[in-house]
């Protein structure tokens, strides 16, 4: 995972949303976006670089026929930590999801959520790192014994 800040990559918001968001989640995935019918219409930085947020729009319905807007707000490793939107309510415009995303961000502190969320990723890695280190030890032992 590509542990950085956040940045402006580009002044189209998909873009600069699948660049930001590349290798720590899965959500600005160009697969992704087209299986839930999903379009990022805005997308930035906060706090300088320590979140990153993005405003979409969901098909309300199977058809497709009426769409919902949404935010969502990212800590450092790509975990979703604000939800503008649930299944069941979204915002009826791309411009009242912003102004409720606005007022989430005030609520929100980056720095304690980054560091609750490093320290949970570093965990998770050093376990990564465990299990692979057993798994080595006994491939070692295979091919001794064979």
């Amino acid at each position: 995972m590509r542990l950085q800040p956040y940045r402006c990559e580009s002044s189209d918001p998909t873009y600069n949303a699948e660049r930001n968001l590349e290798g720590r989640t899965y959500y600005a995935n160009p697969d992704t976006r087209r299986y839930f019918k999903a379009r990022i219409l805005s997308s930035g930085e906060y706090d300088s670089g320590a979140l990153f947020w993005l405003v979409e729009s969901l098909p309300m319905t199977h058809r497709n026929d009426k769409r919902g807007f949404r935010y969502r707000v990212f800590d450092l490793c790509g975990n979703v930590i604000g939800k503008g939107g649930t299944a069941d309510q979204f915002h009826a415009t791309s411009s009242a999801a912003l102004k409720a995303l606005r007022a989430a961000l005030k609520d929100i502190d980056p720095v304690a959520v980054n560091r609750d969320a490093i320290a949970s990723h570093e965990a998770w890695q050093s376990g990564e790192y465990r299990r692979m280190r057993e798994w080595l030890s006994a491939l070692e032992s295979n091919r001794a014994a064979a």
